[in-house]
């Protein structure tokens, strides 16, 4: 049987992974699946790091162990261990991202050095999947792949029209609160922090605003600090349970996201098909999605706070996405299996 290898940080739950795998099955692959949670391989995020330097060793032997036709490494730090384990091997190399790890507005040492770690391993890439356009122009133009593809779906679930029936009261919320859902790691990058500095002025005079911050991460303690300091015990909760989003999702009024860089479209994507308000950073992997309107710069709290206090008062619940097919799994499998049998 033929074999493919697919190699993911974190376990392959996430919509275009699970995709991936399925879409090899149905070629005939037998596939053997890499991550943190099943191999005792570690993938720290931190490039140089004895961890990484000890996983790549061991990559390298599974490698080298087995007659692979396919490798799929997902995301920087897979994509840079595996590329340069398989520099030797005749199996075709598939690197996939959302988007490229440097940005533009970054220190000059530091995107340089990404830029040209990326270009340097697509020497040795036959195909590069990436998820947002501005990254696709420049892996086109610039780099070495074979092959760049521009990819990025979302599944859509069968049952979503039950999702209607979920109740706010779970979350002791109230029909007449206006919710403002937030979806991301505790984290710097997601500044969380912006989102509650916007409510801390926002709730003194709409006291129905809400936000929910789902996710978990190093900065939790510190933002539910912030909460308890400002007295927004009754306008903001974290829940960490990811396991709660599409049913927050289906319950909130608008999603909002204040990433600063890398941010994750599927939030957004599960967003549109369910027809909610967003209102986003303007940076790379948002834009393909959104207009104009629905963005605000990084940093720009004054912008947030103006257009979520639009949202309360136009009681702002549902909006039209005309392009949200394209984006369906069903859409991009064809594409991908191209990519697999080329």
């Amino acid at each position: 049987m033929k074999k493919a290898l697919f190699i993911e940080n974190t376990s392959p739950d996430n919509n275009l992974g699970q995709i991936y795998i399925e879409t090899l099955k149905k070629l005939g692959y037998k596939v053997d699946i890499i991550n943190n949670q099943n191999n005792k391989l570690e993938f720290t995020k931190r490039l140089f790091t004895l961890k990484n330097l000890k996983t790549y060793k061991k990559l390298k032997n599974i490698i080298k162990q087995n007659n692979y036709e396919i490798i799929h490494c997902n995301n920087f730090i897979c994509g840079v261990l595996t590329r340069f384990a398989t520099r030797k091997q005749k199996s075709k190399i598939i690197y996939s991202t959302n988007s490229f790890c440097f940005y533009k507005g970054e220190f000059f040492i530091k995107w340089i050095f990404g830029y040209l770690i990326e270009k340097h391993l697509s020497n040795f890439t036959d195909t590069i999947i990436i998820g947002n356009k501005e990254d696709y122009v420049l892996a086109k133009n610039k780099y070495h792949a074979k092959y760049v593809k521009l990819i990025k779906a979302v599944k859509i679930e069968k049952n979503i029209e039950k999702e209607k029936s979920y109740s706010r009261e779970k979350y002791n919320l109230k029909n007449e609160d206006y919710i403002f859902l937030n979806i991301g790691e505790l984290n710097k990058n997601e500044n969380q922090i912006m989102q509650l500095e916007v409510m801390i002025d926002i709730t003194k005079k709409y006291k129905n605003a809400k936000l929910i911050i789902l996710g978990s991460g190093m900065q939790k303690e510190y933002l539910e600090n912030i909460i308890v300091k400002y007295g927004l015990e009754q306008n903001v909760q974290i829940i960490e349970n990811k396991d709660n989003m599409l049913e927050l999702l289906n319950i909130c009024n608008c999603l909002i996201e204040t990433s600063q860089n890398k941010g994750t479209s599927v939030n957004l994507l599960q967003a549109m098909i369910r027809k909610k308000p967003i209102l986003a950073t303007n940076i790379k992997e948002y834009r393909d999605l959104l207009k104009a309107k629905n963005l605000f710069e990084v940093k720009d709290a004054i912008t947030l706070k103006n257009k979520m206090i639009k949202n309360i008062k136009e009681n702002k619940n549902l909006e039209t996405y005309y392009n949200i097919d394209k984006y369906k799994l069903e859409k991009v499998e064809e594409k991908i299996t191209k990519i697999y049998k080329t």
